[in-house]
Protein backbone atom coordinates (compact mmCIF):
# COMPACT_ATOMS: atom_id res chain seq x y z
CA UNK A 1 0.00 0.00 0.00
CA UNK A 2 1.40 3.34 -1.02
CA UNK A 3 1.21 6.13 1.57
CA UNK A 4 0.75 9.74 0.61
CA UNK A 5 2.88 12.41 2.31
CA UNK A 6 -0.24 13.40 4.28
CA UNK A 7 -0.68 9.83 5.52
CA UNK A 8 2.96 9.67 6.57
CA UNK A 9 2.73 12.97 8.45
CA UNK A 10 -0.48 11.91 10.16
CA UNK A 11 1.07 8.59 11.27
CA UNK A 12 4.17 10.40 12.52
CA UNK A 13 2.02 12.83 14.55
CA UNK A 14 0.05 9.95 16.06
CA UNK A 15 3.24 8.13 17.03
CA UNK A 16 4.69 11.33 18.55
CA UNK A 17 1.49 11.95 20.52
CA UNK A 18 1.47 8.36 21.78
CA UNK A 19 5.04 8.81 23.02
CA UNK A 20 4.41 12.16 24.68
CA UNK A 21 6.09 14.38 22.11
CA UNK A 22 4.34 17.59 21.13
CA UNK A 23 4.47 19.16 17.69
CA UNK A 24 6.84 22.13 17.56
CA UNK A 25 5.10 25.33 18.52
CA UNK A 26 2.18 23.72 20.30
CA UNK A 27 1.54 25.38 23.67
CA UNK A 28 1.07 23.38 26.85
CA UNK A 29 -1.46 24.91 29.25
CA UNK A 30 -2.96 24.33 32.66
CA UNK A 31 -6.64 25.09 33.15
CA UNK A 32 -7.56 26.90 36.36
CA UNK A 33 -10.87 28.07 37.80
CA UNK A 34 -11.95 29.53 41.09
CA UNK A 35 -15.53 28.38 41.67
CA UNK A 36 -17.33 30.97 43.78
CA UNK A 37 -20.86 30.74 42.41
CA UNK A 38 -21.73 27.08 43.05
CA UNK A 39 -21.31 26.00 39.43
CA UNK A 40 -20.24 22.46 38.67
CA UNK A 41 -16.41 22.51 38.42
CA UNK A 42 -16.50 19.94 35.60
CA UNK A 43 -18.71 22.26 33.51
CA UNK A 44 -16.35 25.18 34.07
CA UNK A 45 -13.25 23.14 33.25
CA UNK A 46 -15.01 21.78 30.16
CA UNK A 47 -15.55 25.36 28.93
CA UNK A 48 -11.88 26.13 29.51
CA UNK A 49 -10.81 22.91 27.77
CA UNK A 50 -12.93 23.79 24.71
CA UNK A 51 -11.34 27.26 24.63
CA UNK A 52 -7.81 25.79 24.82
CA UNK A 53 -8.47 23.09 22.24
CA UNK A 54 -9.87 25.67 19.81
CA UNK A 55 -6.42 27.31 19.93
CA UNK A 56 -4.67 23.96 19.38
CA UNK A 57 -3.13 24.04 22.86
CA UNK A 58 -2.35 20.87 24.79
CA UNK A 59 -4.02 20.70 28.21
CA UNK A 60 -1.65 19.14 30.74
CA UNK A 61 -3.54 19.94 33.96
CA UNK A 62 -7.04 21.03 34.94
CA UNK A 63 -7.59 22.16 38.52
CA UNK A 64 -9.93 24.37 40.51
CA UNK A 65 -10.39 25.97 43.89
CA UNK A 66 -13.66 26.79 45.60
CA UNK A 67 -14.22 29.98 47.52
CA UNK A 68 -14.62 33.70 47.11
CA UNK A 69 -12.83 35.59 44.35
CA UNK A 70 -11.77 38.32 46.76
CA UNK A 71 -8.90 36.21 48.13
CA UNK A 72 -5.99 34.67 46.29
CA UNK A 73 -4.52 33.19 49.45
CA UNK A 74 -5.45 29.64 50.50
CA UNK A 75 -5.92 28.58 46.90
CA UNK A 76 -3.90 25.41 46.61
CA UNK A 77 -4.80 24.71 42.99
CA UNK A 78 -3.65 28.22 42.04
CA UNK A 79 -0.36 27.51 43.78
CA UNK A 80 -0.09 24.28 41.76
CA UNK A 81 -0.60 25.93 38.36
CA UNK A 82 1.78 28.73 39.32
CA UNK A 83 4.44 26.11 40.10
CA UNK A 84 3.78 24.32 36.80
CA UNK A 85 4.34 27.59 34.95
CA UNK A 86 7.43 28.49 36.98
CA UNK A 87 8.95 25.03 36.45
CA UNK A 88 8.31 25.14 32.70
CA UNK A 89 5.93 22.18 32.78
CA UNK A 90 3.36 24.41 31.04
CA UNK A 91 3.67 27.45 28.80
CA UNK A 92 0.55 29.17 30.08
CA UNK A 93 -2.53 29.21 32.25
CA UNK A 94 -6.10 29.43 30.98
CA UNK A 95 -8.70 30.82 33.40
CA UNK A 96 -12.28 32.04 33.17
CA UNK A 97 -11.38 35.63 34.01
CA UNK A 98 -8.60 37.72 35.45
CA UNK A 99 -10.38 37.67 38.81
CA UNK A 100 -9.69 33.91 39.03
CA UNK A 101 -5.91 34.41 39.13
CA UNK A 102 -5.23 38.03 40.03
CA UNK A 103 -6.60 40.81 42.12
CA UNK A 104 -8.74 42.90 39.79
CA UNK A 105 -7.08 46.22 40.48
CA UNK A 106 -4.20 47.96 38.76
CA UNK A 107 -1.98 46.76 41.61
CA UNK A 108 -3.06 43.15 41.14
CA UNK A 109 -2.58 43.27 37.38
CA UNK A 110 0.85 44.83 37.76
CA UNK A 111 1.86 42.09 40.22
CA UNK A 112 0.71 39.43 37.77
CA UNK A 113 2.61 41.11 34.93
CA UNK A 114 5.75 41.40 37.10
CA UNK A 115 5.52 37.73 38.08
CA UNK A 116 5.18 36.65 34.42
CA UNK A 117 8.11 38.87 33.41
CA UNK A 118 10.23 37.37 36.19
CA UNK A 119 9.89 33.81 34.89
CA UNK A 120 12.99 32.15 33.43
CA UNK A 121 11.04 31.45 30.22
CA UNK A 122 8.11 33.06 28.40
CA UNK A 123 4.77 32.42 30.05
CA UNK A 124 1.22 33.70 29.64
CA UNK A 125 -2.21 33.77 31.20
CA UNK A 126 -5.23 33.82 28.89
CA UNK A 127 -8.86 34.34 29.85
CA UNK A 128 -12.09 32.88 28.53
CA UNK A 129 -13.90 36.10 29.48
CA UNK A 130 -11.87 39.21 28.73
CA UNK A 131 -12.38 42.20 31.04
CA UNK A 132 -14.54 44.81 29.34
CA UNK A 133 -15.88 46.61 32.37
CA UNK A 134 -14.03 48.33 35.18
CA UNK A 135 -13.21 46.50 38.43
CA UNK A 136 -15.40 48.96 40.33
CA UNK A 137 -18.42 47.93 38.25
CA UNK A 138 -17.85 44.27 39.08
CA UNK A 139 -17.28 44.91 42.77
CA UNK A 140 -13.91 43.18 42.64
CA UNK A 141 -11.69 45.53 44.56
CA UNK A 142 -8.98 43.15 45.64
CA UNK A 143 -5.57 44.11 46.82
CA UNK A 144 -4.08 40.85 48.01
CA UNK A 145 -1.01 39.26 46.45
CA UNK A 146 -1.50 37.80 43.00
CA UNK A 147 0.53 34.68 43.58
CA UNK A 148 -0.12 32.91 46.87
CA UNK A 149 2.75 31.75 48.97
CA UNK A 150 3.66 28.13 48.47
CA UNK A 151 2.45 26.03 51.38
CA UNK A 152 4.56 23.03 52.28
CA UNK A 153 2.71 19.91 53.45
Amino acid sequence: MTRTPGDTARRRNLADAANGFLPTGRKRVALYACISDGRDPNDVLSELRTYAMARDWTVTAAVYDTGPLDRTTDRYALTRVARLLEDGAVDGIVARSEADVAASTKLGRSKLDAWLEGLDHPGFVDYLHKATDSPDDRGLLLDEAVRPEVVSP
